[in-house]
């Protein structure tokens, strides 16, 4: 089978992406695409988290480790519908307890400190205000469920002091009027009942719960306290087109919308052209690495699964790159590395 790539040069890759989801950002799986790239993020993390307060975008985005992990949809206990864009896992199972599913999920380290100690951060796009809870609830579970999966990876045994601290952020679409621009925070505080007990705030404030209210109108606050809000509704705004929202980025937040022909990406111009990529590569590469067992050559590939031979040689040299790789892993790093 052959997919032909209709690629839009001289874009970069935010750019790329607002044209793929055109009139369906607000949607939950391009909400969650659009919002994992690093600049979006460095913005949350210097208007809504206190250790990033006062620092330029461009030195947070250098603070955010790797790629950040995109989970496709929700997960519950005995289903396999997730799909990661790229990066580690973004699904937390715990025996007894079910599993739940990260919209997006990165670490950044902390700046200005004399060692590298770093936050994990959960970053949800909630369009519905109301789903049967309050969602400051499920905020508290999901960071709860961070600190406990940390157990094994971030600390051992009982060395608890090693806990990494944890943020979880929802970004809220269609709010009440009452909650449209704002910013809250939930998040533990030492209170003295009895006497003065001397303790270092770090050792217990270890999870938060940030909510982000957008209002059902764009914020015409470019410089102020809105300014996350401006661009998280541009972003994410149905009414806008794709030529105004790439305008206000481009001159309002300083994030280019093309580069220069020698360091220019290659993009795949349609989002369900990229679903079926992802999803032929998903059955390719557990061939091509039979293929590869039976010391068969590119040429033999490709004559035999009627694939471009730089295609499967693509593939190949993924697979012998990451030798301990599962297929999923492959198909994610092929994704990010020969597509994106």
């Amino acid at each position: 089978m052959q997919v032909k790539e209709h690629v839009c040069y001289n874009q970069t890759r935010l750019s790329g992406k607002l044209d793929a989801t055109d009139g369906k950002a607000a949607y939950d799986e391009n909400a969650k695409w659009l919002l994992a790239e690093k600049e979006i993020l460095a913005h949350i993390l210097v208007y809504a988290i206190p250790e990033y307060q006062g620092m330029q975008v461009e030195e947070v985005i250098l603070l955010i480790e790797e790629q950040p992990q995109v989970a496709g949809t929700s997960m519950e206990p005995g289903k396999t519908n997730l799909s990661s864009i790229i990066g580690d896992n973004v699904e937390n199972a715990i025996p007894s307890e079910g599993s739940i599913t990260y919209d997006i999920r990165f670490h950044a380290w902390l700046p200005r400190k004399q060692e590298r100690v770093k936050l994990l951060i959960d970053v949800e796009a909630q369009r519905n205000f109301y789903p049967g809870y309050d969602i400051v609830t499920r905020g508290v579970f999901y960071t709860a469920r961070m600190i406990s999966a940390q157990l094994g990876t971030e600390f051992e045994h009982s060395h608890y002091d090693n806990i990494k601290k944890v943020y979880s952020i929802w970004i809220c679409m269609n709010v009440p009027e009452y909650a449209e621009n704002t910013i809250t925070e939930f998040s533990m505080r030492q209170k003295n009942l009895v006497g003065d007990f001397p303790i270092g705030k770090s050792r217990y404030d270890l999870q938060s719960v940030i909510m982000i209210g957008l209002a059902k109108e764009l914020s015409e606050d470019k410089n102020g306290s809105n300014k996350l809000h401006r661009l998280l509704g541009t972003v994410l705004s149905k009414k806008l087109s794709v030529h105004e929202k790439k305008l206000i980025l481009e001159n309002e937040y300083n994030m280019p919308m093309t580069q220069s022909t020698d360091g220019r990406e290659k993009v795949m111009c349609n989002l369900s052209e990229a679903i079926e990529k992802e999803g032929i590569l998903k059955t390719l590469f557990p061939i091509v690495r039979k293929m590869l067992k039976k010391d068969m050559n590119v040429a033999e590939m490709a004559e035999w699964s009627e694939q471009e031979e730089q295609e499967l040689q693509q593939m190949c040299d993924l697979i012998l790159e990451n030798p301990t790789a599962s297929d999923s892993e492959l198909v994610d790093k092929y994704m990010c590395e020969c597509v994106w």
